[in-house]
């Protein structure tokens, strides 16, 4: 997910419908604890975030998460089920970039948020590149997530989730 931007009636959902993943991963933009407070329903499992530039007071939200996992400053690279994943949300950089970024190949999927549109596309020899657009909705009118399935066959199923 990304871009949630305190809707909390779609974190509402998204906590649902997150209930049987096994990590989960927010590319920024939570904006306040209250919302940190709702994805607290998902302790337990692994859990990647990152900053976006709205997300404000980011003591209280990393006090918040805690439990959680510590909200990262400037994007991670993960490594989950054998996948190497560079997470980020994608404010200090043109969309361009992120794009030349997945081309380099060092990464098996590039996954990020800020520009609130859905992508899922694989771009060079193999990088995936999904951005779960917005979840809030505010600007294009779509709550959306998505869940991917990293297959044991190295292919993956991205699901577009509409909230």
């Amino acid at each position: 997910m990304s871009d949630t931007h305190d809707r909390l009636d779609i974190v509402d959902k998204i906590v649902e419908l997150f209930e049987n993943v096994d990590a989960v991963m927010h590319c920024g933009d939570i904006c306040s604890p209250f919302v940190a407070k709702k994805l607290m329903a998902l302790e337990g499992k692994p859990f990647y975030a990152v900053r976006g530039n709205n997300d404000g007071d980011i003591t209280f939200l990393n006090q918040t998460f805690a439990k959680l996992g510590p909200i990262k400053e400037n994007g991670q690279v993960l490594d989950i089920e054998g996948r190497k994943i560079f997470q980020l949300h994608g404010h200090a950089i043109p969309e361009d970039q992120i794009t030349d970024i997945a081309v380099a190949g060092k990464f098996d999927m590039v996954v990020y948020g800020h520009y609130h549109h859905v992508r899922n596309e694989v771009v060079g020899e193999k990088t995936l590149v999904l951005n779960p657009g917005e979840s809030c909705g505010y600007l294009t009118g779509e709550c959306t997530a998505m869940i991917v399935d990293l297959q044991e066959d190295g292919n993956n199923v991205v699901q577009l989730l509409q909230l």
